[in-house]
């Protein structure tokens, strides 16, 4: 009997290790699109970032180790700092992802360079059973490399330091072979913000030398490359680029999403950026108000036209190559928004670029959960997504994926739903008699439940088979359609 049972496990862990190893059962890059070919569906990534280095390390005081730490003397946290009510919370919004930053100090010390520490792994280990358990898919962000953050004046020292480039690849080729079948891991975004010493060239070279390393262990997972930044000299002087043809480029994989971070204009964005006492002046949808778009040669008004004629001319590159965008890191600092009951618009400037970035079939991750307040008196301070933004994300539904689309004289456009959370049935209240089609999806996209009924009034739909989490709802008739947001509990 023993011998029985444990040729069975032997025979489920086999078939559980084939199972993942399946590419089908991946998100794949698919021309423009990331496709889950498994569910044959269609997924946009709509996240947000959990970054940790916000949050001060009293071993260094005055300083960060997220940032840069030579000397090994921070101590490196093996779990995200809000835990499990941060993956929660973002759920509850509608994000379906988490872009996680790691730094590579968790994983190895300078010290002792390819010796792989557990609280590494641990970190990763437990993300994915919090991303699981909310339903989300993670993409893991090398925020920091060997050498310190790039975008700064600790660029150089990974690319002038062959032995930091080194170590870089060899880390992502030991995490490439340690999750190689793990489904929960949307992509691998190799290296955050690359700021190049002297030529893009040397950020070419050095992503496909990871993207080459990483295939030789991993066939299965999407690799995002983002732009260069900018480049920098040896001596820590900035070299701003003026071309974005200098900037992008592609690599030879046809499993890669290109990330490209947008803060236009930073003039707005980055106003009273860190500083609480700071008035801003800067408000979104004055027609006072006028920028230089890019790709543009005169200041327009800063609005929605504005962001849609700057954001196509960031993106023409990568779509005139037909490969899948990214936008790994976007926001207005939160003076735009917490100042004076939103006075800046940032409300309204996040809304109309979550909109726009679905409109372009772009994927996105909102920066960050864990911002700095504006305000001393924000209860949110800086461990949590702002109260005022969370609500407004949820009772505006400015999230793409749970905005209504419903026609004047639609019969939908007074539906009623309850109980919502719901437990075991969720019923449905149509002001007339309806003939329609509706579907329950869960946040990736997948369908899970299709009904189609015939004049009805009122519906009622066991959900006792969905697990916890989020779902949305869509009735299709010959009037119109609504998709409507609903939680199980």
């Amino acid at each position: 009997m023993k011998k029985i049972l444990f040729t069975l496990l032997v025979i489920t862990l086999i078939s559980s290790v084939l199972k993942a190893q399946n590419p089908q059962d991946f998100i794949h890059a698919n021309g423009q699109d990331l496709i889950h070919y498994a569910n044959n569906t269609k997924i946009n990534l709509r996240g947000i970032n959990f970054n940790d280095f916000w949050l001060e390390d009293t071993n260094i005081p005055g300083s960060n180790w997220f940032f840069d730490d030579p000397n090994d003397l921070g101590t490196p946290r093996d779990t995200v700092f809000g835990g499990q009510n941060w993956y929660s919370d973002a759920s509850q919004v509608g994000f379906n992802s988490v872009r996680i930053a790691m730094n590579y100090r968790q994983f190895e010390d300078n010290a002792t360079p390819f010796i792989y520490k557990q609280s590494g792994w641990n970190f990763i280990n437990q993300n994915i059973i919090w991303a699981n358990q909310y339903n989300m898919y993670l993409i893991l962000d090398m925020h920091v490399a060997q050498g310190g953050l790039q975008n700064s004046t600790n660029a150089p020292s990974l690319w002038m330091n062959a032995a930091n480039q080194d170590r870089l690849v060899a880390l992502w080729y030991n995490i490439a072979q340690r999750y190689v079948n793990d489904t929960t891991i949307a992509a691998y975004d190799i290296l955050n913000e690359p700021t190049p010493v002297d030529t893009t060239l040397n950020w070419e070279n050095l992503a496909q030398r990871i993207v080459d390393t990483i295939r030789t262990v991993d066939n299965n997972h999407l690799i995002i490359v983002e732009y260069a930044y900018g480049q920098i000299n040896p001596n820590n002087t900035w070299k701003p680029f003026w071309n974005l043809n200098l900037q992008m480029f592609l690599v030879n994989d046809n499993n890669v999403m290109y990330d490209f971070h947008y803060y236009n204009p930073l003039q707005y964005t980055l106003q009273c950026f860190n500083n609480p006492s700071c008035t801003p002046t800067i408000q979104y949808n004055d027609p006072s108000q006028t920028f230089v778009a890019e790709g543009a040669t005169q200041a327009t008004p800063f609005n929605q036209s504005w962001l849609a004629t700057d954001l196509v001319a960031m993106m023409s590159v990568y779509q005139s190559a037909n490969v899948p965008i990214n936008i790994g890191e976007w926001a207005p600092w939160r003076a735009n928004y917490e100042y004076n009951n939103n006075q800046m618009q940032g409300y309204e400037y996040i809304c109309d670029l979550m909109n726009l970035f679905d409109q372009n079939n772009l994927n996105w991750q909102y920066y960050c959960y864990n911002e700095y307040r504006h305000t001393s008196t924000d209860p949110q301070g800086n461990d949590g997504l702002n109260e005022r933004l969370r609500n407004y994300l949820l009772f505006n539904q400015c999230v793409p994926g749970n905005t209504v689309d419903v026609h004047e004289n639609i019969d939908l456009k007074s539906v009623g739903m309850y109980p919502n959370p719901v437990l075991n049935e969720l019923s449905i209240d149509f002001n007339n008699k309806i003939d329609a089609t509706i579907t329950i999806v869960n946040i990736t996209g997948q369908e899970l439940i299709a009904k189609t009924v015939s004049n009805r009034k009122t519906i009622v739909i066991s959900t006792e088979e969905l697990t916890t989490g989020i779902y949305f709802m869509k009735i299709t008739s010959l009037a119109g359609q609504k998709t409507v947001k609903f939680v199980k509990k």
